[in-house]
This record gives structure tokens, C-alpha cells and sequence, in this order.
């Protein structure tokens, strides 16, 4: 993580939560997107969307959330630029991992 966060000059901050627990803010938006893309499908249930990119489009004016779309290769791409991870003894006691541009530190 500290990797990336320097290479991207961003700050990184990941905070593990019980499986099973609301996650905040991430839940919330995803429970509105769902909600938006529920009423554009009942709203019209004779239409039929052909694409997520349609879907998206019915919803868009209706949120202040930014949608986009991304393809395989965006997704590769970005994937490329992590290495590879592997397992760290102990990490079950970890409950937040903080990596910033110029130190990382784990709490």
C-alpha cells in the first residue's frame, strides 16, 4: 500500500470491519444507486435495458453520485500496477492500516 500511495502521491487508509457489519459510507451509496436503478426499472417495466451503460444513463440525472463505466482492460491496467501480495502472520489482530505519501504505519 505504501507503494502505491507514494507512486500516486495519495493518502491510503484502510480500516478493517467484522464481516457482516455495515461499512458506512460505501453501503450507503450503494444502497442509493440501488435504490435509483429499482425505481428506473419499475418506473418503465416494459423497457428493456440492454447494457449497464443504459442503466446508468437512466439514473444519472437523478443523483449528484458520479457514475462511470469501466472496461476489462481499465480494470487489467490498474490491476498490473499492484504487486503481488502475500500473506502477513498476524494481520487478523490488525484493525486499521494507514499508508500515506511519505510513511506507512499500522494500528
Amino acid at each position: 500500500m505504501t507503494k502505491y500511495a507514494q507512486k500516486e502521491e495519495i493518502g491510503i487508509k484502510w480500516v478493517y470491519l467484522e464481516s457482516g457489519h455495515g461499512k458506512g459510507v460505501a453501503d450507503a451509496v450503494g444502497a442509493a444507486l440501488k435504490r435509483q436503478f429499482d425505481e428506473a426499472i419499475s418506473f418503465d417495466p416494459d423497457h428493456a435495458f440492454d447494457n449497464a451503460q443504459d442503466l446508468m444513463n437512466a439514473v444519472q440525472n437523478n443523483t449528484d453520485i458520479k457514475l462511470y463505466i469501466y472496461d476489462k482492460k481499465d480494470i487489467q491496467k490498474l490491476k498490473d500496477t499492484i504487486p503481488a501480495l502475500s500473506t502477513i502472520k498476524g494481520t487478523a489482530k490488525f484493525h486499521e492500516v494507514l499508508a500515506k505519501k511519505r510513511w506507512a504505519s499500522l494500528c
